[in-house]
């Protein structure tokens, strides 16, 4: 009879901690390649522009634009967007200013974002948010690495989500070597004044 109560204490401890996880999703994990539809600027080019729009994000699914791991499920074609406005992106507050969603696979905002490089031809922007509402998953801290190209008057963009978050990319050798000499040269010059007093 002892053993009987032992096997229903563990038949209900097992039920509760079954109930208790049950509501329980998994965070998302993985890749998902965006295309933008009718990308534009609202400066003559790249190095002045301070937003960009575009209509339709699309889910191409090709090896351009990867797909993998949980956004398996988003099927190619699939278009996201922010109806009825366009899909903005503010490249002077991204703090909650960037949202596009689909009805049935999800949905991404903002809420932060760093311009990694700006030149008059090309634009690498990170953007951090929450994508939620793709089914049977949590709401998950993602990120968007944004890559955007000009060439004379036409203009394209690849977008990568990833859930979770990317880490946030390190200056290239380049850029660092640039400022490491500029840093050199500041000093230098400072030595020189502080020598003629």
């Amino acid at each position: 009879m002892k053993v009987l109560r032992n096997y229903k204490f563990i038949a209900i401890a097992l039920l509760l901690v079954s109930a208790s996880t049950a509501g329980f999703a998994a965070q998302i994990n993985g890749s998902l390649g965006l295309s933008p539809s009718n990308l534009q600027q609202n400066g003559v080019n790249l190095a002045v522009s301070t937003l960009l729009t575009a209509d339709v994000l699309f889910n191409l699914n090709a090896p351009s634009v990867p797909v993998n791991g949980d956004f398996a499920l988003v099927p190619q074609f699939i278009g996201f967007d922010d109806s009825p406005n366009p899909i903005m992106i503010d490249l002077t507050n991204m703090v909650g200013t960037l949202h596009f969603m689909n009805p049935t696979y999800g949905t991404f905002t903002s809420s932060g974002g760093t311009i990694l490089q700006q030149t008059s031809n090309f634009l690498d922007i990170f953007v951090v948010g929450t994508y939620s509402g793709l089914p049977g998953f949590d709401p998950t801290f993602s990120s968007l690495r944004i890559s955007v190209n000009q060439s004379g008057n036409s203009i394209s963009g690849a977008i990568t989500l990833n859930s979770p978050a990317a880490q946030i990319p390190t200056p290239e050798p380049a850029t660092m070597a640039v400022l490491g000499s500029a840093l050199i040269g500041l000093g230098v010059l400072g030595r020189k004044k502080i020598a003629r007093k």
